[in-house]
């Protein structure tokens, strides 16, 4: 007589374990999404620099330190003067700090041990009419590198939103023209993207100063190198989702 209600639980325990099971089984149906047109839109825009970064490298050697260093002294004061007379205001210079160390020179047994001293000069350039006069006279001052020449604009921010307006125009246009190949047409943009953009610097490659460099050191002098500002390009790249209507 007790055995009847443990059997009735049993059946309802694998009737609720049948039906979950079948549950589980049956795929779940979501809503499809609306359509839409994925567009990507890219513009360039080209401008002229009007500013120049400029890094200059002053570095001695000797075997007493004192005297690298006393060399270098004088050396980081021509340049200054040298850039303070090509018109770049105090406010844009920048000199790091001395950095000295121990090394050697030449090979074999021409192989000196010493003490390179180095200093580093940053300068913001405007007038890039003299840039190149500028370049050749802290080189005949004492600058023994010219480290990097980068050109760019006071206003690359405005001209990179100008790019990105265009960008998004461009890739208007284009979702605009599959919809309509399709028989249908674009609505309203759900989701814009900025896949990058370029333009901060323009590298000014002179291989001539190397040559500079090394006629400086031995005392030929001359100078050949001829610095063209050029343009900028300034590129902006988009993505855009757009409703099909």
């Amino acid at each position: 007589m007790t055995l009847a209600p443990i059997r009735m639980t049993a059946i309802a325990l694998s009737v609720v374990a049948l039906g979950a099971s079948s549950a589980a089984a049956t795929p779940t149906t979501s809503p499809m999404p609306f359509p839409t047109v994925t567009v990507g839109g890219t513009a360039e825009i080209k401008v002229t620099p009007d500013q120049a970064f400029v890094t200059l490298g002053v570095r001695t050697f000797d075997r007493q330190l004192a005297t690298a260093s006393k060399g270098n002294d004088a050396r980081t004061a021509r340049v200054l003067a040298a850039i303070k007379a090509s018109g770049v205001k105090g406010k844009d210079v920048t000199v790091d700090v001395m950095r000295a160390f121990e090394t050697t020179r030449g090979f074999a047994k021409k192989r000196v041990r010493g003490f390179e001293v180095r200093r580093q000069f940053s300068l913001v350039v405007y007038d890039l009419k003299r840039l190149e006069g500028l370049l050749k006279k802290v080189l005949a001052a004492g600058a023994t590198a010219i480290e990097g020449v980068r050109l760019s604009h006071t206003k690359l921010n405005g001209f990179k939103a100008k790019a990105r307006l265009k960008a998004v125009a461009a890739a208007r246009v284009k979702a605009g023209a599959m919809a309509n190949a399709l028989g249908q047409g674009i609505g309203k943009a759900i989701r814009i993207d900025e896949h990058g953009s370029s333009g901060r610097w323009a590298t000014v490659s002179a291989p001539n100063y190397s040559n500079i460099v090394l006629n400086e050191r031995s005392g030929s002098g001359g100078f050949g190198a001829t610095v063209a500002a050029g343009t900028i390009s300034i590129t902006v790249t988009i993505g855009v989702h757009f409703v099909l209507n």
